[in-house]
């Protein structure tokens, strides 16, 4: 359970982070074109913080059990 509050924690405040810093980068992502974004574009947006708050939580875990 400690893990997975973990995880969440971790997930949120990295996808807070993601979305303010995509924003001060105008607004897409930094992108200066036009076009829409593809859906590998908005799937990498959507899912890329959650993942990365993922294996930061893992790493983070394992560093915990090793210190122990």
């Amino acid at each position: 359970m400690e893990f997975f509050a973990t995880v969440v924690l971790v997930s949120l405040l990295l996808w807070i982070v993601w979305s303010f810093v995509s924003v001060l980068r105008g607004g897409n992502g930094g992108e200066t074109r036009s076009e829409p974004l593809s859906v590998g574009q908005w799937a990498v947006r959507i899912a890329g913080p959650p993942v990365l708050g993922l294996i930061a939580a893992s790493i983070g875990q394992g560093l915990a059990s090793v210190g122990r």
